[in-house]
Order: C-alpha cells, then sequence, then structure tokens
C-alpha cells in the first residue's frame, strides 16, 4: 500500500496516480480518508507519469456476446480518453513553466508500443494538422509536406511548417515557432498495462510572455486570454486526432492488404 498525491480528477475509479514514492497505483475509493487515498501499485517498473485512465480500464467485459464481436474487440487498438495532466519531472517544456510561461500539458494511451517517430510523423500528418499547414502556407508562407513531417520525425530535418527544432531527446520533440512566442512539445512513455504493451502520448504548449512598454510588466498578451478556451480544445483535438491514426495504422498492418 502507498500514498497518493492526488492529481486532476481524484475521485475517478480507474484513474493512475504517482504515490508518495514516485510510483504510479490505481487509486481505490473504497479505501480512502479524507487526508489521504490508498492505493495500490500497478506495476512498480513503470515511470512516475501523471494520472491517466488505463487503457485497459476502457476494455468492455467479455459478457459471452457474439464471435464476430468478440474478434473485432480483439481487433481493435484501444485509446484512452484525452486528459489534462502535470508536466512530467523530465518534461523539456518544464522550463518555461518555471520561466513563468504558460504551459499546458495533455496526455493519452494507446494500448501498443509507439516510437517517437513515428508518433511525430502521425501528429504532424493527421487531417486536422494537415488543414493548419495549409493556413500556414496561405498567410505566412511557410509551406511543408508529409515528407517533411517523416523527415522531422526521423531527425533529418529540424525545421517544419512555422517551426523549428529547439531542442530534441530520444523520446521528446521541442518546437519554436518562427516568431519564437510559443512552443510544442510531443513526447512518448512506454508503460505496462495488464501484462501488455502500452504507450502515452504527451502533447504540451508553451507561450512566452512579453514586455509591456506601457506597464513594464510581462503580459502573455490580449489575444491569449481571449483565444485560450479554444486552444485548449484544439490541443485535445490534434492530440486526438494523431492517437486516433496510430491506433489506425496498427490496425491495417494487423489486416493486410486487401
Amino acid at each position: 500500500m502507498c500514498l497518493c498525491h492526488l492529481i486532476d480528477n481524484p475521485s475517478a475509479e480507474g484513474f493512475l496516480h504517482p504515490s508518495a514514492e514516485g510510483w504510479p497505483c490505481r487509486y481505490s475509493p473504497a479505501a480512502s480518508t479524507s487526508s489521504a487515498k490508498s492505493c495500490k501499485y500497478i506495476d512498480s517498473t513503470c515511470p512516475p507519469y501523471p494520472s491517466l485512465r488505463l487503457a485497459a480500464a476502457t476494455r468492455a467485459p467479455d459478457t459471452g456476446a457474439s464471435e464476430p464481436n468478440r474478434q473485432g474487440r480483439r481487433n481493435s487498438v484501444i485509446v484512452s480518453p484525452i486528459q489534462p495532466c502535470a508536466l512530467p519531472e523530465q518534461a523539456l517544456l518544464r522550463k518555461y513553466a518555471r520561466g513563468g510561461a504558460y504551459t499546458d500539458c495533455y496526455a493519452t494511451e494507446v494500448a501498443r508500443p509507439v516510437s517517437h517517430a513515428e508518433y511525430v510523423e502521425a501528429f504532424y500528418t493527421t487531417g486536422v494538422f494537415r488543414l493548419e499547414r495549409l493556413l500556414l502556407a496561405w498567410f505566412v508562407s511557410k509551406p511543408s509536406t508529409d515528407v517533411q513531417a517523416r523527415q522531422l520525425a526521423t531527425g533529418a530535418r529540424n525545421s517544419f511548417a512555422a517551426w523549428s527544432v529547439e531542442e530534441r531527446t530520444e523520446n521528446q520533440l521541442l518546437m519554436s515557432d518562427f516568431k519564437g512566442r510559443t512552443r510544442s512539445w510531443l513526447m512518448v512513455a512506454p508503460l505496462q498495462s495488464g501484462g501488455s504493451a502500452t504507450t502515452c502520448l504527451y502533447f504540451g504548449s508553451a507561450v512566452v510572455p512579453i514586455l509591456n512598454d506601457v506597464s513594464g510588466q510581462t503580459t502573455l498578451g490580449f489575444s491569449f486570454r481571449v483565444l485560450l478556451g479554444f486552444h485548449k480544445l484544439y490541443s485535445r483535438v490534434l492530440l486526438r486526432a494523431a492517437s486516433s491514426r496510430l491506433a489506425r495504422s496498427r490496425l491495417a498492418e494487423h489486416r493486410g492488404p486487401t
């Protein structure tokens, strides 16, 4: 048993919370008190990532459904709901959070192994992001292609559309826009869920404050405050589109040519 530091939605069954010792554990409302929550380790080998619904928790139990339905579940790749969460300790985006910038982080789990290169390519080639790329090509003359997205993912290029690589690690990518005001961050983290391989996909952003010439204070600007709600929704849409694309790509591999 261990004590949980509750994050996001502490009353929800089936969420992972980092324990006091730093390992993920499943929160159990039945064994909770007002000041601390009891939980059981899911897997002591898992790294201390923020609270996320286990992909396995979204699987419906087998209630004796017909064979076609059971076959469909076996062929499906589970994708968990998109959740806002705290930045992991090792996140490249944390330096902006410490520096006073606005930062956010969203995460989901895909019930299969996903490499960082695979995630980056999928993220920048979804239908939603292709529309954004089209707008960038029209309005700020920053065209891009799917081939360039693949090159960015593999490390063969350090710029893409309106962004350039600020920092890169084996499982993270931090991008800066051409004006230097915003940052985009992508990270993958392998997990174990019930003995099966699962990958946590992270997507986060940072908005760097600017100096107000009148007040002499740093500010995020009026447009940021106006568009913040849209930004949060759009972040979820982008991550959902990427995770769904990754799930579909694995299904296509399993089915083979038709």
